[in-house]
């Protein structure tokens, strides 16, 4: 081993606190998203000698969990959350959520009491801390003592990064901190390493032979290929290969779009009814996790018939709620090109009119639907479906859309999906206000893109604190608030429980009062609201060219309760 490669000795001045700055530094961590409270003040002050690297400061820790997840989502790399105490990290909890769904390589550390009074019930302080977050977290782990500070913190980094990535936990106590310490501080690149696995050869061998073989195949492409240059290139090289149409995966499941509307290939969403679905006798998961049930699911999650080859690098999402024939427990860019090595060249008239077909039953429901939108674009009130059909009318082709507004959010990634180089996000949690934080971690990850944020009324009142640090950092994002008067989902789920019966009273979903335009521009942000579409295009002209953040609030019909 030579000299250079040990690792570095700690100054005997460094303290728990400027070990971690050291080591987050050495990761090339430049950012850390935090609420702080008292005792965190051995991080703020250490901060100061750390200029490279940035405090972003948030007034509500659900929002520095967000924001965190947002930019470690689009970066794919370790991203910080620093909460304060026991309080602090029960305010996140309902975004790590979607973090955690997400595997978001988010690392979320924790400033705790003293060690002195972790066992006296000190105030701020939980005998069981870490059960506030252990099924939501990869690894989860209190520093012990002053001198694990580093080592710690280092195998916290490379949990998040490791396949299947996602979050994790690390608690540094207050006084461990504040104290001095004597050990090294290990190097990151002895200790940072891929962790990408390969499928079985066998399975390999088995799913190759039922895709050489088969007459229709559809590859459902999943949130694994999204921001992976190399995953998207092996995708789009096994599906010319096999003739393969490519659709997206279930909405209940897709977090982002793996690809977009522009690829030759695509041809729109999985659902059961799709020819692209329906008619296919192999269906390939390519880089998707397993499928999500919002309510109990009597009917099946596949055609009946179907052949399913499902790669993901979770090996726990295989055949999780539906059979599959071959399971590929891998990274998705190593997995298809194994795959693509593997089938040889296929061509067949049936694989090729199959995927014609399926292109063009996409092509053709997704021009008439949006005909009949632009038809409706007079009407008083708003349809939400409408006013996102008109967005992506009106929305530049290139910016970053998180989609935040629940009944509204299934038309909104029916709408701007499909058009090249534009991105989309959602929680995949159902945390409300997740989109309005994510977005600060998104503009910050993607300076140059324009990022909008489309949220309903009610979330907006979840994550309104994000206004604040949008406007100290001056960071030009659009939200767009589809505002309705009221938790639609709410009187949904009770529409569906009267089945149809008394549609009159919806207790407790009534959000009639704030003016949120001017609470938006209370914190500093442009801000207007308009009630036709025909004031769109002007609204949003005006918000792009704001300095800042910037606010249109939408009013759209009040009795509309989602699809």
């Amino acid at each position: 081993m030579q000299l250079q490669d040990r690792p570095a000795p700690a100054s005997p001045a460094l303290d728990g606190a400027h070990a971690v700055f050291e080591v987050l530094r050495d990761w090339k961590v430049d950012l850390l998203f935090t609420c702080p409270g008292s005792t965190e003040a051995a991080v703020l002050d250490a901060s100061l000698e750390y200029p490279d690297m940035r405090l972003i400061l948030t007034t509500h820790e659900a929002i520095a969990v967000s924001a965190a997840d947002g930019y470690a989502r689009v970066t794919g790399k370790p991203a910080i959350a620093y909460l304060h105490a026991n309080v602090g990290l029960a305010n996140g909890v309902a975004h790590l959520t979607c973090a955690s769904n997400a595997r978001s390589p988010l690392v979320l550390l924790n400033g705790l009491k003293s060690t002195a009074i972790a066992n006296r019930d000190g105030f701020t302080s939980s005998p069981f801390q870490q059960d506030y977050i252990r099924q939501l977290v990869k690894r989860s782990r209190v520093v012990l003592k002053t001198e694990g500070i580093p080592g710690d913190l280092t195998r916290t980094l490379q949990a998040t990064i490791s396949e299947p990535t996602g979050p994790a936990f690390l608690g540094l106590p207050q006084d461990l901190m504040e104290a001095p310490v004597s050990g090294p501080l290990p190097k990151e690149k002895r200790h940072r390493f891929a962790a990408r696995r390969r499928p079985d050869p066998d399975d390999v061998a088995a799913a190759a032979a039922l895709l050489t073989e088969a007459k229709a195949v559809t590859i459902v492409a999943g949130s694994e290929i999204a921001f992976k240059p190399g995953a998207l290139a092996a995708l789009t090289a096994l599906a010319e290969r096999l003739q393969a149409p490519l659709v997206l995966e279930d909405r209940r499941t897709a977090q982002v779009a793996a690809i977009h509307g522009d690829h030759p290939a695509f041809a729109g969403t999985f659902a059961l009814t799709h020819p692209a679905v329906a008619e296919a006798d192999v269906l390939l998961y390519a880089g998707m996790y397993s499928f999500v049930e919002f309510e109990e699911q009597r009917g099946p999650f596949q055609p009946a018939g179907a052949k399913i080859i499902h790669l993901c690098s979770d090996p726990a999402q295989l055949a999780k709620l539906a059979d599959v024939d071959v399971g590929l427990a891998a990274n998705a860019e190593l997995g298809l090109r194994d795959l693509f090595e593997a089938v040889g060249n296929v061509t067949s008239t049936t694989r090729a009119a199959h995927k014609a077909a399926a292109i063009a039953s996409y092509r053709a429901s997704t021009d008439k639907r949006r005909a009949a939108m632009r038809a409706r674009y007079a009407e008083s009130p708003i349809h939400p479906q409408v006013l996102c059909e008109a967005l992506n009318e009106y929305l530049p082709r290139d910016c970053f859309v998180l989609n935040d507004a629940v009944t509204t959010g299934g038309y909104l990634a029916e709408a701007v999906i499909p058009d090249a180089a534009r991105e989309h996000l959602s929680s995949a949690g159902g945390s409300l206000g997740w989109g309005m934080g994510g977005a600060l971690g998104v503009q910050l990850a993607l300076p140059e893109k324009r990022v909008v944020n489309v949220v309903g009324d009610g979330s907006f009142q979840f994550g309104i604190q994000a206004l604040f640090t949008a406007k100290q950092l001056d960071l030009p994002i659009t939200y767009i608030v589809v505002d309705n008067v009221a938790y639609a989902a709410v009187r949904a789920a009770v529409k569906r429980h009267r089945k149809g019966e008394r549609e009159a009273e919806y207790p407790a979903s009534d959000l009639h009062g704030p003016d949120i335009a001017a609470i938006a521009r209370g914190f500093g942000a442009t801000a207007e609201t308009i009630d036709t579409i025909a004031a769109l295009p002007a609204a949003l002209e005006r918000a792009f060219a704001a300095s800042g953040p910037s606010v249109v609030v939408v009013k759209t019909d009040t009795h509309h309760t989602g699809p």
